[in-house]
């Protein structure tokens, strides 16, 4: 009795000596398992390329096209018939208070039967009238083709406001932006690194990250954030001047591969400029890698 005593107790000691080594060998397991399944990929905008939003038509008409001027969006299906069933007339008036943010530009139109919007390096609290402007044309940006029609950003408010849609010199970009949106609630978003060349002069002229993050560590961000709850791509939680026309580099990568990490379900914006001055030579780019996990 006395040796099946010892026995168990020699069991039980070499059970809680390897037992915390099994459990941390399990969560490295775990771990390097969910940076195997992890996906990344680079977003790259340059003047002229800078993508906005997404808008698509699902109807029976054979196609649906769009006019954006500085103050109003034509609704057509198919060219040349304006479709009633956008705000009862085939127009959105995007001066009006209810419409002048994309963000809210983007819920009405997702709210329609026959269309859909995502908004992609546009923040929601962004003017409407930053859309490039564009004539509707049969066969040109057409809204049901795959993949719908991504609309693109246009030059500065003020200086758009005399410019008849589809003017020469509509497609100069003030802001460059790239998105990163998770695929499901369920995962997250991690900004790994980013590097452009950014034309400004001003202390105004940076790179800026706008998310809900969940790293504070990482944050640098003046005023002090919102409320827990209400932080989204409208909340800068990131920013660093730039110095004109020159390479420059950020990479969030820690020793263990991890980055500037946002919650779950929760997309990201990365915007260089200050909206005023112009991305006009070739070589002004702003690019990030992007992981979802």
């Amino acid at each position: 009795m006395k040796t099946l005593k010892s026995l168990l107790t020699a069991c039980l000691l070499a059970g809680m000596a390897f037992g915390p080594k099994m459990a941390q060998a399990a969560n490295y397991r775990d771990l390097a398992l969910a940076e195997a399944a992890a996906r990344s990929w680079w977003v790259y905008a340059s003047s002229g390329s800078s993508v906005a939003a997404e808008i698509w038509y699902v109807g029976t008409a054979t196609e649906s096209v769009v006019t954006i001027s500085s103050n109003t969006m034509y609704f057509y299906a198919p060219a040349g018939t304006l479709d009633t069933a956008v705000d009862t007339d085939g127009l959105i008036d995007l001066a009006a208070t209810n419409r002048d943010t994309t963000g809210e530009l983007c819920d009405y139109i997702d709210s329609l039967t026959n269309y859909g919007c995502n908004l992609l390096g546009s923040k929601r609290d962004d003017n409407t009238n930053r859309l490039l402007d564009q004539l509707a044309t049969s066969g040109t940006n057409d809204l049901k083709a795959a993949g719908g029609f991504r609309v693109e950003f246009d030059t500065a408010p003020v200086s758009d406001a005399a410019v008849q849609p589809g003017a020469p010199g509509d497609d100069t970009d003030f802001d460059l932006r790239v998105w990163a949106t998770p695929s499901s609630k369920d995962t997250r978003i991690v900004l790994k690194t980013c590097d452009w060349n950014i034309n400004g002069t001003t202390n105004t002229d940076e790179v800026r990250v706008f998310g809900k993050s969940v790293d504070r560590s990482m944050e640098v961000h003046i005023p002090p954030l919102a409320v827990e709850a209400t932080l989204n791509t409208e909340t800068r939680v990131w920013r660093e001047p730039i110095t004109d026309d020159t390479l420059q580099t950020r990479d969030w990568t820690d020793n263990q591969g991890n980055g500037f990490m946002f919650a779950p379900g929760e997309s990201v914006v990365v915007s260089g400029g200050n909206g005023t001055t112009v991305q006009a030579t070739v070589a002004n780019y702003l690019r990030c890698k992007f992981e979802e996990r």
